[in-house]
């Protein structure tokens, strides 16, 4: 038999499956947000194609992204935007499968703006004052309402493509099976 092949590769350095993704992943069980792939039981080959996408994509927030917030809410402590940093990212990060993520990834059309308050907030010193929970809430509304707008989206890109499929690659691909059993 042939030589062992040994694998020094760390797989935690897969940081979208194992890293940061893995708690967006146990938190969506595996499914895809926009075209629901994974909900019918998740299996390695699928798990390996999930990617984590920013719903309100990072690009759209200008050079400075969600450090904005520091601006909007200059008294909250260190730990304070760390943790209101982490439910950003719990509301805005999503599974989503690579295809699904690619067609997502040029939708643009969102800056914090509309989110933040309409001047810097002094008094808040908490996650858990009424000015960060308010601005929160308005960020879940427009989460939704761009994922379902993604979704739409998708499925309309997923339904033409799979026309294409239907009528191109899978005459393809069977005549070339077929050719295979003549050789």
């Amino acid at each position: 038999m042939g030589e062992e092949i040994t694998c020094s590769w760390d797989p935690y350095g897969c940081q979208s499956l194992l890293g940061y993704g893995k708690a967006v992943h146990e938190r969506s069980g595996g499914v895809c947000a926009y075209c629901g792939m994974g909900k019918d039981g998740l299996t390695f080959d699928m798990w390996r194609q999930l990617s984590v996408d920013h719903v309100i994509p990072t690009s759209s927030l200008g050079s400075q992204g969600w450090s904005q917030v520091e601006q909007y809410f200059p008294n909250l402590l260190k730990n304070q935007r760390d943790e209101l940093y982490k439910q950003i990212n719990k509301c805005n990060l999503v599974t989503a499968c690579n295809f699904c993520n690619s067609m997502t990834s040029r939708m643009k059309d969102i800056g914090l703006d509309s989110i933040m308050p309409e001047a810097p907030d002094e008094t808040s010193t908490s996650v858990d004052d009424p000015p960060v929970q308010a601005m929160l809430s308005r960020l879940r509304e427009r989460v939704d309402e761009l994922l379902l707008k993604k979704r739409k989206h998708v499925l309309a890109n997923l339904a033409r493509l799979n026309q294409e499929f239907v009528k191109t690659v899978v005459p393809n691909v069977k005549n070339a099976k077929h050719e295979e059993t003549l050789d």
